[in-house]
Formats: C-alpha cells, structure tokens, sequence
C-alpha cells in the first residue's frame, strides 16, 4: 500500500473502480448504532449497491428503502446469494436499488434525510472536500445561541459499541487488530474521564503511557 493510501481512498480512480462494479461489500469494522462510514457512503455515490453490515440504525440515512441490502435481513448466506445473483440478471429489478441515481431530480424519499441535508449544507459544501471552515462557522454559530436552544444530553446508547464480532462466526478474536484497538481505546477513555474529574491539562505523550499501562494490565 502506498503511504498516502488514506488520501486516495476517495480519489477519483477509487470511486471509479468502484463504480465498476453492481454491488459493493460494505462491512464495517465495529457494530454500533450511530459508527456509519464511507463504506456505506462511497457505493451510494457512484451508484454500485451497498451490501451493508454495520450500524442498525444505518436505513434512516438511506435515500430510500431500496438504496442498499442490508446482511441482517437474510437468515443466511445463501439467501442473500440468491437475491444478488436474481438482480444481477434482471436488470429492471437491479435498478429499482438506484433510483437515487437514475431518476430525474434524484430519487430521494426519505423525508428526515432531506431535512438534514439541508440543514447540514449550510457548512458541508461538497462531498469530500475540507468543510473545517464552515464546520467552525457552525459550532461558533451554535455557541452564541446557546441560551435559545434546548439541551441536549448524550444518553449511553450513542456510546454502545460492543467488542468486534465475525460477522458469520458471531464470535469475538481477541487476537484481532480491530478488537485489540477497540480494548485500547477503551482504556483512553477511563483516563480522559480523569483528566477532565481533575481538571487536567492533556499531555499527549502521559496520556497515552496511562493508556497503555491500563491495558497493559488488563485493568481497562
């Protein structure tokens, strides 16, 4: 891999190569409720279907019911082999999951996906380009009308996210880098709660040798 690999990821090459292609796997690597990534994203764009298996919650972002193939509604493997192997030969079938991007004026019917697009334009101005500018207008924006909005408190199911599973096993490998991660954050995160119980100036190099130890000695 090159070292720039990130970058290109949403290069134009990337999305063209994907768009060679009917269907798209779009696994993510962590099962949460609101953890929805470019895995999902990317298909959507260039019109190859996304074979989704990640957030629940990941239909309320869809363009329409039909804009992607969720693995969890098949009991099993098979099924969903059989239905993409039906839509790949039935053409017409095949293009009601792109009616996002063959119909005139885009096929979007999702209502709540309309309304946060455009509340959301106001700051993101393109697809893949660096909105951190108008990202900051937004924040800065909602800190001087503060008094006029209702709180809003963050319950525990935004912070969900169990250990990694196979998503055919249906078991966790401890020796995985992605739940081995997972653990280590984990820890970051019990010492983040300290550092702001204590009102404590982050100093990156202690706080990711507090991180490690915790993990170290399996205590996160």
């Amino acid at each position: 891999l090159k070292e720039n690999y990130l970058e290109i990821l949403n290069s134009e090459d990337f999305l063209a190569f994907i768009a060679n292609y009917k269907f798209t796997i779009a696994f993510e690597n962590a099962i949460c409720q609101d953890y929805i990534t470019e895995k999902l994203w990317r298909p959507l764009i260039v019109g190859s279907v996304p074979i989704y298996y990640g957030s629940p919650s990941f239909k309320d972002w869809l363009p329409n019911n039909m804009s992607a193939i969720s693995v969890l509604d098949f009991k099993d493997p098979k099924s969903l082999a059989d239905l993409l192997h039906n839509l790949s030969n039935n053409e017409i079938e095949y293009n009601k999951y792109l009616t996002h991007k063959l119909v005139d004026n885009y096929g979007i019917d999702n209502k709540e996906l309309k309304i946060a697009l455009e509340r959301n334009n106001k700051w993101s101005r393109n697809e893949f380009g660096n909105y951190v500018d108008e990202f900051e207008c937004l924040v800065c924006n909602n800190i001087q009308n503060m008094n006029k909005q209702k709180t809003k408190i963050v319950d525990l199911k935004h912070y969900d996210c169990p250990l990694p599973i196979h998503p055919i096993k249906k078991t966790t490998d401890h020796q995985n880098w992605w739940t081995k991660q997972w653990i280590l954050e984990k820890c970051g995160a019990k010492v983040l709660v300290q550092y702001l119980k204590n009102n404590l100036t982050i100093n990156m190099e202690n706080f990711e040798k507090s991180k490690i130890d915790l993990y170290v000695k399996n205590q996160c």
